[in-house]
Formats: structure tokens, sequence, C-alpha cells
């Protein structure tokens, strides 16, 4: 009977002492579970607000891109407004001074082809006719034109002149002349004397 107890008894302690080994392996995997279960929470944690970071990220960077794209284009569009402002205001100035310039030369070329002669006072040249007329020694016009023959000069003082003032004026006095048409391409331009 002894030896029946003790087979029991070690068998009992055999049965207490699996059954604390499976409470330990279920303890011990139960913990384990537990352990996996948190790290993979805090995994899916960390990796969902990594998402959300990066999503985040590539939203302020797509904003930022798209800011920076509108104000290059504002900025190009700007420069775009400002030279095509300043060409067509460099191309009106241009015009403007070409117009002037163009009037100017027309102008010029008008006062040089018109050669004006000193008109001559009618008492001092009688028997002639016509005088004070306007000859342009660049134009082919036929003009009736008086040549003076017979020319005295005569001198007389004027009176009541300055004390710096040669009050003694000589002119010419025609006694005949000879009038004919002339083409004023042929003629020359001389003057009477260097008073006139």
């Amino acid at each position: 009977m002894s030896l029946f107890l003790c087979v029991l008894l070690i068998s009992l302690f055999l049965c207490v002492l699996l059954i604390s080994l499976f409470l330990c392996v279920l303890l011990i995997s139960l913990f384990l579970c537990v352990l996996l279960i948190s790290l993979f929470l805090c995994v899916l944690l960390i990796s969902l607000f990594l998402c959300v970071l990066l999503i985040s990220l590539f939203l302020c960077v797509l904003l930022i891109s798209l800011f920076l794209c509108v104000l290059l284009i504002s900025l190009f569009l700007c420069v775009l407004l400002i030279s095509l402002f300043l060409c067509v205001l460099l191309i009106s100035l241009f015009l403007c001074v070409l117009l002037i310039s163009l009037f100017l030369c027309v102008l010029l070329i008008f006062l040089f082809l018109c050669v004006l002669l000193e008109p001559v006072e009618g008492s001092l040249t009688q028997p002639c006719q016509p005088i004070n007329h306007t000859v342009s020694r660049f134009s082919t016009v036929y003009l009736h034109v008086c040549t003076y023959r017979d020319v005295p000069y005569e001198t007389i003082r004027l009176p009541d002149c300055p004390p710096w003032v040669d009050p003694c004026v000589t002119y010419p006095v025609a006694l005949s002349c000879d009038c004919t048409c002339s083409q004023t391409s042929d003629c020359t331009i001389e003057s009477l004397q260097p008073d006139f």
C-alpha cells in the first residue's frame, strides 16, 4: 500500500507538475500573443502615422509647387505684358521720331530749294518791271526775267544818323532794262551791291 501511495503521490506530483508546466506554457504563449498583438498594433499605428505624415507632406509639396507654378506664370505674364508695352512704346517713339525727321527733311529740302532773292524797291529801279520775285534756281519754270542795263550808282546822305552809323548809302539806278522769258535753271543769282 505504501508503494501504491508513493506511485499515486508521484503521479499526482507529475500531474500537478504537468498542469503547472501547461499553465506556464499557456501563460507564456498568452503573454507572447499579447506582446505580438501589441507590437503589431504599434507597428500598425506607426505605419498609419507615417502614411498620414507622408500624405500631408505630399499635399504640402503639391500645394507649394502649385503656388510656385501660379506665381511663376503670373510673373511671366507680367514680364510679357511689360515687354509688350515697352515694345509698343518704343515702336511709337521710333515712328514719332521718324515722322518728325521726315517732316524736318521735307522742310529742309523745301527751304534748300527755295532761294529767296532780296526784294528791291520800285523807286530804285523804275524802268524795270516786274520786281520783288522769288526765284528757285532748282525749278524748271520759265519766268519773265528783267536784266538791268546802264545802271549808274548814286550815293545819298541820310539825315539824323547816330555817330557810329555811316550816313552814306549807295544804290543803283536802272536807266534801261531787257525783259525776256528765261528758264531759271540757266540763271545765276547775284546781289546788286553789298548793301542789299
